[in-house]
């Protein structure tokens, strides 16, 4: 919608709600919802930006089920980069990805030769900071990144991208992807190649010599200065070792666990799996500075790259919510957390008030207390009687981080909760058990529960984990 139209539009809401009047409060508060003291009017700007949002979304999609319109859209965008950028022939190999590449990585698009919908809907992107969800990228999503003007170059790098060995690499290497140069850089290590010798005969020189490059170790040498001047968390060679799904030893243990039967246990996934780059690129519901943006880029969460052990101890945890008044305002709600008898790991504390004082957020806290308190490598085992939590930490987990937790209950707790498990190198589990059901387990959490919700919360009962692990 154009400006001049959101604007006359907002005018006549204005004269419609003060009557033509001076208006007694701004339009920001009218916006906003009544919980907060505002109308809930409509906020145009931000209706009209969502849309905009959706059309970006299908822009970014890789899918099958792409619209031939994204691909049009997308088409024209590539048009508008200037010509020195880019090659003049119809399709320039450098150019795979644009929203994952710096040759189109802007705060604002001003092209004339944009149309205006298109460049609204890519000022929209840049002004909620579209870009990769980069914290603890996993190595099929690094190596799956453009190999030309690689978002994750470092900005002391010169440009080698019209060098004669880079224009042999993307030529007769087919080098576009980060992986084509990581394989082109491990020859150097092969036994069998001379390094710095034209004349070298290992396999390797003598295909890309049969197949017209002139200087083989040219360019693995290019290959391999791309590789090393990557930032970390963009680098393959520095990916995370993540905790890998469970063996078929410990699947057994895990269902050893159950209490409802095999079926009713879930692992809950420490990291989501995404198929290609495109899938991790970001939209931020709300708006942060560029140099706050710049400190997630720079400063991410330190890595834990010590795999599990195979032989670890395990942990059964019994967690439990409570709330006394739940919806009111003068609610208080506690967790509790029961492992054994005399643990020194069980827990009986208050909600603190950042979180909203509900039973909800008294369960999603408990497990989060679990997780943060037992040991990092340990399999652990949580037994909770909310089939809320179980859904909210498992099966609706993709959905809820793809939306970025806007329609999901408790979404602090919730972000705090998978960032203390993406710190983990053990297997979680967590079942769902009936509650006051005879478990002595559950009746102990939930006594526990009770005395915590009774306690006056203070400023260090649970504080909130960085958040940075989980998508934006």
């Amino acid at each position: 919608m154009p400006a001049k139209i959101e604007k006359e539009l907002n005018t006549l809401i204005k004269n419609f709600i003060w009557n033509s009047q001076l208006p007694s409060l701004s339009m920001r508060t009218l916006n906003s919802p009544t919980s907060e003291g505002g109308r809930n009017v409509l906020n145009i700007q931000a209706r009209n930006e969502a849309i905009h949002l959706m059309k970006l979304k299908k822009i970014l999609d890789r899918s099958p089920d792409r619209p031939p319109a994204a691909d049009a859209a997308e088409a024209i965008i590539i048009c508008s980069l200037p010509k020195h950028t880019r090659d003049q022939e119809a399709h320039d190999p450098r150019i795979i990805d644009i929203f994952t590449q710096q040759i189109f990585n802007k705060h604002r698009y001003v092209s004339k030769t944009l149309p205006h919908e298109i460049k609204a809907i890519l000022n929209t992107g840049a002004k909620y900071n579209l870009a990769l969800d980069d914290v603890n990228l996993p190595l099929n999503i690094r190596l799956d990144l453009p190999a030309w003007y690689h978002i994750g170059t470092e900005e002391h790098v010169k440009s080698r991208e019209n060098t004669p060995a880079a224009k042999c690499l993307r030529n007769t290497h087919n080098c576009q992807r980060t992986g084509n140069l990581l394989i082109l850089a491990n020859i150097l290590d092969n036994p069998q190649h001379r390094r710095w010798n034209k004349s070298c005969s290992c396999p390797p020189c003598t295909n890309f010599k049969m197949a017209s490059c002139k200087n083989p170790e040219t360019c693995y040498q290019l290959a391999n200065h791309m590789i090393s001047n990557l930032k970390p968390q963009y680098n393959p060679c520095t990916a995370p070792i993540r905790c890998p799904p469970p063996s078929g030893d410990e699947r057994a243990i895990i269902k050893s666990h159950s209490l409802n039967g095999p079926s009713s246990i879930k692992v809950i996934k420490t990291f989501p799996n995404p198929k290609d780059h495109a899938s991790v690129l970001r939209i931020h519901n709300s708006q942060i500075t560029s140099a706050s943006f710049r400190k997630r880029i720079t400063n991410p969460l330190p890595l834990r790259l010590t795999p599990p052990k195979k032989l670890s101890t395990d942990t059964v945890a019994y967690t439990d919510g409570s709330c006394t008044g739940n919806g009111e305002t003068d609610a208080k709600a506690g967790f509790g957390v029961w492992i054994a008898p005399e643990c020194p790991d069980n827990a009986s504390l208050p909600v603190d008030r950042i979180f909203p004082q509900t039973n909800n957020s008294a369960e999603v806290l408990a497990i989060n207390h679990a997780i943060t308190t037992t040991p990092l490598r340990a399999r652990l085992h949580i037994k909770t009687d909310s089939r809320w939590c179980v859904n909210a930490l498992t099966v609706n987990l993709e959905k809820a981080e793809d939306q970025d937790y806007i329609s999901t209950p408790q979404p602090l707790a919730i972000k705090n909760t998978i960032s203390s498990l993406r710190m983990r190198n053990g297997i979680v589990s967590i079942e769902w058990i009936k509650g006051h059901n005879g478990c002595a387990g559950n009746e102990n959490a939930n006594e526990l529960a009770t005395l915590g919700s009774a306690k006056t919360p203070d400023n260090g009962s649970v504080t909130p984990t960085s958040c940075q692990g989980t998508p934006a």
